[in-house]
């Protein structure tokens, strides 16, 4: 796999305890399924998974240690939170890599404009070690994309990528920019949210507010099943086809083998431009604008609700895993 010209990127966001993963997903897989779902990745050519300290309550990065293959590649990431705090960024590696058993991490992503230059920096010094193959910026508006890349510039370090929320109906005005920007300096721009937690896949939703948007997009659906129909795919693949047309690597979770097989057949498909234009007419006259931030709320109000219960389970009492 090629990490300069990634097809798609595998999140897992939804990776961790089986309540964890009850609660995100309504459904929950074993690491030997996870473990098949990363032996799939690294067959079809699409073994770059993405992850963070916060899923799965901390245990993602533990299962992804167990279970991907040595060949598969990794983006991780630091999220400054409150002031500069010297040295977090390399904790934060640190801790991360030996969750991961690894003592290289393809793409490490600045999450948050906090403190631009002394937390990249610590990116460059690590970058400098061999310890990080590429550094990018997440969560980024254009003027700080720009500072940051002038600031890796000084130590002849290039921005890899920028990660943001893009999808068929996630593209601000102020985000077509940064968009535009990075292909005109062959950065890598990565979508976050390319299924919009499922909403366009049309799956079985977990948070309110996306059931509460699911009938506005019935237009949009019919003309995602519509266009798939022409080359034999699904309404998630389209969504997924339609984010490579606009030439952003989309990011989309997935647990299951045949999951992968799935989002590597859509990497495959190419849009017509009239397809694309039929895509956004339906999108736009639908008025639903993504999920913002809503998932990151829900996961945050959920490591409220479970961590108190895995403490509970550490000291062997009865938790609602036991009903």
């Amino acid at each position: 796999m090629d990490i300069m010209h990634p097809k798609v990127v595998i999140g897992t966001n939804s990776w961790g305890s089986p309540l964890y993963e009850q609660v995100m997903r309504g459904s929950a897989v074993d690491e030997a399924t996870l473990g098949a779902t990363a032996r799939e990745a690294v067959a079809q050519d699409v073994a770059l998974f993405d992850t963070a300290r916060t899923y799965g309550l901390g245990e993602c990065a533990k299962i992804m240690g167990r279970v991907l293959p040595a060949e598969a590649r990794v983006s991780a990431r630091f999220t400054p939170l409150g002031h500069y705090r010297a040295g977090g960024l390399i904790d934060s590696f640190e801790r991360e890599a030996r969750d991961l058993g690894r003592d290289f991490i393809d793409v490490y992503w600045l999450h948050l404009s906090n403190d631009i230059e002394d937390n990249l920096l610590e990116a460059v010094a690590l970058e400098q070690e061999g310890l990080i193959g590429h550094i990018g910026v997440s969560n980024f508006g254009l003027a700080d994309c720009q500072r940051a890349q002038e600031f890796l510039a000084r130590f002849g370090v290039p921005l890899y990528g920028v990660q943001n929320h893009f999808s068929l109906i996630a593209q601000r005005p102020e985000e077509l920019e940064v968009l535009a920007w990075c292909h005109e300096q062959g950065i890598q721009y990565w979508g976050w949210a390319a299924l919009e937690e499922g909403l366009l896949a049309r799956a079985s939703l977990r948070l309110a507010p996306l059931r509460s948007q699911e009938q506005r997009l019935a237009r949009l659906y019919s003309v995602m099943e519509t266009v798939g129909s022409e080359h034999g795919i699904d309404i998630a693949q389209v969504a997924i086809a339609y984010c490579r047309a606009k030439g952003v690597v989309p990011m989309v979770g997935c647990r299951r083998p045949e999951r992968v097989r799935a989002i590597a057949d859509a990497t495959r498909v190419e849009l017509t431009h009239t397809e694309v234009e039929l895509l956004e007419r339906a999108a736009e006259l639908c008025g639903v604008k993504g999920i913002s931030g809503s998932c990151e709320v829900f996961r945050w109000f959920m490591s409220r609700v479970l961590t108190p219960v895995r403490m509970r389970d550490n000291f062997g009492k009865n938790t609602s895993h036991d009903r």
